[in-house]
């Protein structure tokens, strides 16, 4: 009897390290306008990736020119004109390189259509897309990108089409309807 009351145990515990582990993977992120610090974290995150999927110790070529701009105006950078097209640049190169985050979208009432897209492509009209599966059974690998992210249920909006976060990394994201 003790021995299967050592071995629930043990198991319990590896149970509890595996959960601590994927927790500490996984950032929960309630879907805002996201501040400068993450704004900073989200550019300087995304090319520490970048650099070490290219095996290079600099910028990419098609990000030099938006990363030198960034440094001049780290603090204000998201007024900056350049600032939209410089994080879409960050994307492709992210699709370019095989780099993807996995993200997972959840509401409170399951089943919601998952709409997203990049804030450069919302300004160039571009189509959103679309998660292959709705909400609480919806977990995507995206690239890199700052986004807007919203559900529709019956094919109209039932979160905020304004809000735009950073994808830099593993994440779940909680959509307020």
């Amino acid at each position: 009897m003790t021995n299967i009351l050592c071995e629930k145990l043990r198991l319990t515990c590896i149970f509890a390290m595996l959960l601590a582990l994927f927790a500490s993977n996984a950032r929960n992120v309630s879907a805002q306008v996201t501040g400068q610090d993450s704004t900073i974290d989200f550019i300087e995150s995304s090319l520490k990736q970048i650099r070490k999927k290219t095996n290079s110790g600099d910028v990419p070529s098609s990000l030099k020119q938006g990363y030198g701009w960034f440094k001049k105006d780290m603090k204000d950078c998201r007024n900056q004109p350049y600032f939209n097209e410089f994080t879409q640049r960050i994307t492709n190169e992210s699709i370019d390189n095989g780099i993807f985050c996995k993200v997972e979208i959840i509401t409170d009432k399951p089943g919601a259509r998952v709409k997203y897209q990049t804030v450069f492509n919302r300004i160039e009209k571009v189509s959103p897309m679309e998660c292959n599966n709705p909400t609480n059974n919806c977990i995507n690998q995206w690239p890199l990108g700052y986004y807007y992210v919203w559900t529709e249920r019956n094919n109209k909006p039932t979160s905020d089409t304004t809000k735009r976060l950073f994808i830099s990394g593993a994440q779940k994201i909680i959509l307020q309807e």
